[in-house]
């Protein structure tokens, strides 16, 4: 069996946010990086300001007795476009490049973080589609480019958003199919070309009036197919869906015909705990060797947001306690923004934990369930 580990997650932490990270007392922090920050223009020389910042940051948390996770990007320099191929090349030199300059200084690699959200937030139809080939691209290219500079053994995951769907009415054929639909451009754009080298037949007939994709070239499948160490799962909660005069489809290509209903949370979802561990077990049984980890978005302020936060920890643990393969779990941003609750705030010049900090702190003390060994 294996402890569940505990991390925290930010941009790049200066040395008050290492001191303060460290005190909660958990064992990793995931460090989003910006690639339009560290390299304006692609393929453009990196920002010697800002790779001093990530190694300082990296190795200020090794010391502080903390892995440092390097999420190498959730945007792109202007100029550089997903729906270009050339993008995908230059997002895995620029991998290459940070991993040969960081180094053992990091113990695991993320390729991308939330692609979905980044491929189909604006452009609709066969832009999206062509813009979420080439984040799996980017992917693999990133992938192969670390392993090069630091050898097979380097720890490489991804992080994928992905959806957790439900029928309106579970007796209803045609809103099992409305499930389908989504769950195919919304989960299996990513997950087929990532972990399966290949694309479901039902996602490209689905979505054949919008592409014929020829984005997708001879070998290109092989190299989305890269060895992956750890699954990052993002969850911001769940959909209820029903087959009816739908929304056009965007940003759900080629399911113009499925209806949304509401729900109560940000883009119409639902606060549901229980999806995450249903998305954990599903993906544990699709994928049983390789480990998980849980990255929820958590939501509220004060109680509200410790009571969301203790949810999600008990949904993440039911899953591991149910058999699947579970390793950790990240809670961010490290410090909140207008609105929002992070582990931090400042307080008189200082950080200090805030409610959810100090429970997640707590929580951290009490000692981890134990999940069981994959991989």
């Amino acid at each position: 069996m294996t402890a569940l580990r505990w991390a925290a997650a930010g941009a790049t932490p200066d040395p008050r946010v290492v001191e303060a990270v460290a005190g909660l007392g958990v064992d990793a922090y995931r460090l989003t990086l910006s690639w339009a920050r560290l390299q304006p223009a692609p393929d453009g020389p990196l920002d010697d300001r800002e790779l001093d910042r990530l190694r300082a940051a990296t190795r200020a948390l090794r010391r502080a007795g903390v892995d440092p996770v390097i999420a190498l990007g959730h945007d792109a320099p202007l100029g550089a476009a997903w729906g270009d191929r050339a993008t995908a090349q230059a997002y895995g030199r620029l991998a290459g490049r940070v991993a040969g300059a960081l180094g053992d200084d990091v113990a695991a690699w993320t390729t991308l973080t939330r692609p979905w959200r980044l491929a189909f937030a604006a452009p609709t139809g066969a832009e999206a589609l062509a813009a979420a080939h080439h984040l799996s691209l980017g992917h693999g290219l990133a992938a192969a480019a670390v392993r090069a500079e630091l050898g097979a053994a380097a720890v490489v995951g991804v992080e994928l958003d992905l959806h957790v769907t439900h029928p309106a009415n579970a007796t209803s054929s045609g809103d099992l199919e409305a499930v389908a639909r989504i769950d195919a451009v919304g989960n299996h754009v990513f997950l087929g070309p990532v972990l399966d080298g290949s694309y479901p037949v039902r996602l490209r007939r689905q979505t054949v009036s919008a592409s014929d994709w020829s984005f997708v070239r001879p070998g290109d499948l092989e190299v989305t197919r890269q060895r992956v160490d750890v699954l990052g799962v993002s969850y911001d909660g769940s959909r209820l869906v029903r087959r009816g005069p739908g929304d056009g489809g965007a940003p759900w290509v080629g399911a113009d015909d499925v209806e949304h209903v509401a729900g109560p949370g940000p883009d119409g979802l639902f606060p549901d705990p229980e999806g995450l561990t249903e998305l954990l077990t599903a993906l544990d049984n699709a994928y049983p060797e390789l480990p998980l980890v849980a990255v929820p978005t958590l939501t509220g302020t004060g109680t509200a947001a410790v009571g969301h936060a203790r949810a999600l920890v008990a949904a993440t643990a039911e899953a591991g306690a149910a058999g699947a393969g579970v390793r950790g779990f990240v809670a961010g941003p490290a410090v909140g923004g207008p609105g929002e609750d992070g582990l931090l705030r400042e307080a008189g010049g200082a950080l200090v934990p805030t409610e959810l900090g100090q429970w997640y702190a707590a929580t951290v003390r009490a000692g981890a369930p134990t999940t069981r060994s994959v991989g």
